[in-house]
């Protein structure tokens, strides 16, 4: 651990503007080589450098590279983060916003010493997941007016739902604002 605040102390100490990061880029450079890796810089001033996997790669395209480490990898994150979210769904349908901010509030309470506003991040946390279903419930009437106004949604590519999605993202983000702004009064 040492070794990184280390190093991360040196890398900040290095004057880097934006558009004058060639010799941070540099640094990080050498550091990655000492490590035994092959860094390259790019032409905008990035530092890329390759981890490897292990064994033979299952699938080559191009630049990617596919490898049973990966896959492995990706299934087990996958799994945790749907843990996750069941875990979390659970918790918000079983457990009152009261005992979910009192264990909140516990769970924290170590920071008070260092006069950590507990109560007041214990608070916000509560009303953020209170107001999930009020999210959800937006986003669909909206969908339901886009759609109605001949929107499509669910048609095309990956990058085509993307930008479908602006139209809806963007009164979703208003309504949320002023429903903030409203509680917050």
């Amino acid at each position: 651990m040492e070794y990184v605040v280390d190093r991360l102390k040196e890398l900040m100490a290095i004057p880097s503007p934006t558009g004058f990061t060639r010799a941070a880029a540099e640094y990080v450079k050498s550091e990655l080589e000492a490590l035994g890796f092959k860094p390259e810089l790019t032409n905008k001033g990035g530092v890329l450098v390759s981890l490897g996997g292990e064994g033979d790669p299952l699938v080559q395209l191009g630049f990617i590279t596919i490898y049973m480490e990966g896959i492995t990898t990706s299934v087990f994150m996958t799994v945790r983060i749907v843990f996750l979210i069941v875990g979390m769904c659970l918790l918000t349908y079983t457990t009152s916003p009261i005992a979910l901010t009192d264990a909140i509030e516990r769970l924290l309470s170590p920071l008070k010493k260092l006069h950590f506003p507990v109560h007041e991040l214990a608070m916000m946390m509560t009303i953020a997941l209170r107001f999930i279903p009020t999210l959800i419930e937006e986003t669909d009437k909206i969908m339901s007016a886009q759609k109605a106004r001949g929107a499509n949604l669910d048609t095309g590519g990956l990058i085509k739902k993307a930008k479908a999605l602006i139209p809806v993202l963007i009164p979703l983000f208003v309504s949320a604002f002023k429903r903030a702004n409203e509680l917050a009064l």
